[in-house]
């Protein structure tokens, strides 16, 4: 009999419903997507515009409100899918917060 599948993440996913801007590095051309979950470690969001494995990306996370500073971090993507609808799924690596 098998173990429950249980998730095995060092750190959380949360939930964020956020735009988000992302910049190819070396690249003044910037594109938008939907920023789906995140983690300390990792972001999941969609987006319209086609990327690269081990590509890095400057990414900012919209919060919504005043109160809080756009998140801006550097990723790495490590899984993209396409979607039905010919969007993609980008999953990206953290490495660093600006």
């Amino acid at each position: 009999m098998s173990a429950p599948n249980k998730d095995r993440r060092e750190y959380n996913r949360m939930r964020i419903d956020s735009e988000v801007t992302c910049k190819i590095d070396g690249n003044e051309k910037t594109f938008k997507g939907f920023c789906k979950n995140l983690s300390h470690t990792g972001i999941l969001f969609e987006t319209g515009e086609p990327v690269s494995l081990s590509q890095s990306l400057s990414v900012v996370i919209e919060t919504g409100t005043n109160k809080f500073r756009p998140l801006q971090a550097v990723i790495d993507i490590v899984r993209v899918e396409q979607q039905a609808d010919n969007n993609y799924e980008v999953a990206g690596r953290i490495l660093g917060f600006k």
